[in-house]
């Protein structure tokens, strides 16, 4: 599968959003950001063994699609509109059928598109080294992105209830 269809559909109910749902997805897309900054404070150590010696390998010879989701593109999106012209051009270089090293990585080596806030889920709290001392911020951006992803669901129903409403409707 592609990164592609997931952007779009981000992109999509995004689109539909009412402006009180925006603004519930606003402050859902904060906290997880203020949670990964959390994250990345207690995890400096850890984030920059992945710098140094490392070397990025976690996104090296990966199935993107494996890694990010919707959910993930729109946490991103909702804070930061300039992604919404930054990700069409590194999905481009997508090679949906072969492991690759990550589509975001700037030039292809990095650093990361993403800002260190706005990550997607598996690429802020997984680590390649013992996250013994930092597991209860870990949970605290999973817990986050669980409500978002909530969020997201109840928001895939409604846009498809009101479709169904289309077709169904008596005129």
């Amino acid at each position: 599968m592609s990164l592609s269809p997931r952007f779009q559909e981000a992109l999509q109910l995004l689109a539909g959003l009412t402006e009180k749902e925006r603004r519930y997805l606003t402050g859902l897309s904060r906290n997880i950001s203020r949670s990964e900054a959390g994250l990345a404070a207690a995890a400096a150590p850890l984030l920059h063994r992945c710098t140094t010696v490392c070397k990025g390998l976690c996104c090296r010879n990966i199935v993107p699609d494996t890694l990010i989701d919707t959910t993930d593109f729109i946490f991103a999106l909702s804070l930061d509109d300039a992604l919404e012209k930054v990700i069409p051009v590194h999905l481009e270089k997508e090679n949906p059928f072969y492991g690759t090293d990550c589509v975001f990585l700037e030039a292809g080596t990095g650093p990361c598109i993403f800002p260190a806030h706005l990550r997607p889920l598996v690429c802020i709290t997984a680590f390649c080294a013992n996250d013994h001392g930092i597991r209860k911020e870990i949970a605290r951006v999973k817990w986050a992105f669980f409500r978002l992803e909530g969020f997201v669901r109840v928001a895939k129903i409604r846009r498809l209830a009101g479709r169904m409403m289309k077709v169904f409707s008596i005129h």
